[in-house]
């Protein structure tokens, strides 16, 4: 037999042993089956052996209740009536659909909006690209992304 002297999310020490908390997502409990925190994406309703972790709503990371996200995933802001809405494209932060802070691969941010890179660029300033997609047989000349196969379309072949 293992001793513990702590325990994995979920658990709780009882004696030199980790016993499950017994409440589905829950992460932390103050006796089996008396939940006190739950996990990411869940929040505590009810006390003691009430308490259930329940999900928060969609595209919500933390909550308070299902009408109250504190957190949105990623690409998602926290809108004033507690739900998570869609950043622009391109943008990974916002603040809100209109004020993007950080951009996602292959977009750079001007003013508060995301703005895509030339084609073939991964990384980029305002007009320079600093990477190519290189698997899309793109290479780096002079802050262009050149293709070095033949182009069909929009794309590098």
């Amino acid at each position: 037999m293992t001793n513990c002297s702590v325990c994995n999310t979920g658990f709780l020490l009882v004696g030199l042993a980790c016993s499950n908390c017994g409440v589905t997502n829950c992460a932390t409990c103050s006796a089996v089956g008396s939940c006190t925190s739950c996990k990411p994406a869940f929040f505590l309703s009810g006390t003691g052996s009430a308490a259930t972790c329940t999900a928060c709503s969609l595209n919500c990371l933390s909550c308070t209740s299902a009408t109250s996200c504190q957190t949105c995933n990623s690409g998602r802001f926290v809108k004033a009536n507690g739900s998570c809405g869609a950043c622009s494209t391109g943008c990974t932060t916002c603040t809100s659909a209109s004020t993007c802070t950080v951009c996602g691969p292959s977009y750079v941010l001007s003013g508060k909006a995301c703005v895509a890179c030339s084609e073939g660029c991964l990384t980029c300033t305002s007009t320079t690209c600093s990477s190519c997609d290189t698997a899309k047989n793109y290479q780096l000349s002079n802050g262009v992304c050149v293709c070095l196969g033949t182009v069909v379309g929009n794309s590098c072949q």
